[in-house]
């Protein structure tokens, strides 16, 4: 079976040459899934119009259109016409056997200008099923779908077949195993594999979760903590080394100042109050508010590095130890630092 692109034969604007490709994109996904009279064809998505150039036809006739169908190697083949008609387009389809030369079936069927993309499509498969006689080739099965998400479009094998209406939709499918999905607006679209048996009805439900929420796996966390616990210990232990090393150097420094003996008194810890110099100490050159400036550094980064302990411990819990579930909240972990203050802000979303 192939499929051939569809010819506008009314005015070409931009909305009837996309109702053009949908239709025909719409045949070709039920013609791949199969299961009925035919099978689809390898390379045989060629354009009517295309193809009737090649072959120099003026018209559709019989014994030109069978020369295209040899030529890309099909028993038999779809082709059509759209014509813009007021407020919808005609679709005229023919299926020819490309051995006997003769058309098998002959449709009509007509399509809202308005139509979504979606609904198109569904008109397309439906027309390929009459046209074919897909639905009656072999035993059918039904498919009872319901979900939480009120409205969205139910895929089979990634190709558009029904509208989900309230939560609710029926695919009728030939035996065989397929691939359905649903996808809803603010939702994340959720697949599963089901095997269809004829006369046979399956319910299935799909429950599909917000967007916002974040999916996770069984152990090992989600994909928010493992990068979480990289940056708290990475924090942790990089202004530790810092606190570390500017303490060192402020040592350093006073123990400097007290060989040299360039001050009067005895310079030690007490002559900075916290982060700034003591009013009733004498400071004529400038050095102990230097040496007070470093001792503010390596306190604050040092308060910094012990915030960031803890949290990197939560995380690495979350990310190595804790078993999530497919619905977790979705949290941040957000570092503030300034000269003034440090800390993080952690926020969850339920």
């Amino acid at each position: 079976m192939a499929v051939l692109g569809l010819e506008v034969t009314s005015a070409v604007d931009i909305r009837t040459t996309e109702m053009a490709h949908d239709l025909t994109e719409g045949m070709r996904a039920r013609a791949r899934i199969g299961a009925g009279p035919y099978a689809y064809a390898p390379s045989s998505e060629r354009e009517l119009i295309d193809e009737k150039l090649i072959k120099q036809c003026d018209n559709e006739a019989p014994q030109c259109m069978s020369d295209i169908g040899r030529e890309i190697d099909a028993d038999v083949i779809i082709y059509g016409k759209l014509e813009k008609e007021d407020k919808l387009v005609r679709l005229s389809l023919h299926l020819l056997d490309v051995a006997k030369k003769s058309k098998v079936n002959r449709i009509s069927v007509t399509v809202p200008l308005g139509a979504s993309k979606e609904e198109v499509k569904i008109a397309a498969r439906k027309a390929y099923e009459e046209l074919a006689g897909a639905s009656a080739a072999g035993g059918t099965g039904t498919v009872e779908i319901e979900s939480n998400a009120p409205s969205g479009m139910v895929y089979v094998d990634d190709s558009s077949s029904e509208i989900l209406t309230n939560g609710k939709a029926t695919l009728t499918l030939p035996e065989g195993r397929y691939r359905i999905a649903i996808e809803s607006p603010g939702k994340q679209r959720k697949e599963i594999t089901v095997t269809v048996k004829a006369e046979q009805m399956i319910a299935q439900q799909f429950d599909l979760v917000d967007k916002s929420a974040v999916s996770t796996g069984k152990k090992g966390g989600i994909g928010i903590w493992k990068p979480a616990f990289a940056v708290t210990t990475a924090g942790a232990v990089g202004f530790l080394l810092y606190s570390g090393y500017l303490y060192s150097s402020w040592k350093g420094d006073v123990k400097s100042i007290r060989a040299s003996k360039n001050e009067p008194g005895i310079i030690s810890e007490s002559d900075c109050d916290g982060s700034s110099l003591k009013a009733n100490v004498d400071d004529k050159n400038g050095i102990l508010t230097n040496l007070c400036q470093t001792r503010s550094r390596q306190i604050w980064t040092g308060v910094v590095g012990l915030a960031f302990v803890p949290l990197a411990a939560f995380t690495g819990y979350m990310a190595f130890f804790h078993k999530t579930t497919e619905e977790s909240p979705r949290m941040a972990l957000t570092p503030v630092v300034t000269e003034q203050s440090a800390g993080a802000v952690f926020t969850a979303t339920f």
